[in-house]
């Protein structure tokens, strides 16, 4: 299948598979091995492997798998993580259109400093979604403790019987 080129990445079909009911494209990104990255952050994307499911109906990724494909290290000998290292976050639908996490599973080893040795199993459930009013306002860092706060009390005025 034609490669496509995403800035660090290149995308190639990888066939198709069902998640949960639903049929999906399964999109392979390979690490773009002439890609200079600019930041000391996007050179980490040289390091991974990932794979990508999107539904078909509503075009939307709903599940990724991402591989370390190469030990990844940050500051000289601050934390390491091995090759191998493995992350999938899936995702439900759980409106019109919304997808949210499901959940989140990190397989992974690595190295603090020089002597201490790590080995991560976690899984994550998400659940227990609920809708918010349409007109709910979302408050921004930005705005400060004092705005956050006289919001939220307003959310309470307008929601108190």
């Amino acid at each position: 299948m034609e490669r496509q080129t995403l800035g660090h990445f290149l995308f190639r079909l990888f066939g198709e598979g069902w998640l949960d009911g639903r049929s999906s494209f399964i999109l392979e990104a390979m690490p773009h091995k002439g890609h200079q990255p600019r930041s000391s952050t996007a050179k980490l994307f040289r390091s991974l492997r990932g794979r990508f499911w999107v539904d078909q109906q509503d075009h939307q990724i709903v599940k990724v798998e991402a591989e370390v494909i190469d030990t990844i290290s940050v500051g000289l000998f601050l934390v390491r993580v091995a090759k191998g290292s493995l992350g999938t976050l899936e995702l439900t639908q759980v409106g019109d259109g919304v997808w949210l996490p499901d959940r989140l599973q990190v397989s992974a080893s690595a190295r603090l400093g020089l002597l201490k040795a790590l080995r991560i199993e976690q899984t994550v459930h998400y659940s227990r979604y609920r809708s918010v009013p349409a007109d709910a306002r979302t408050i921004y860092p930005a705005e400060g403790r004092d705005a956050r706060s006289a919001g939220l009390n307003q959310f309470a005025k307008a929601i108190s019987p």
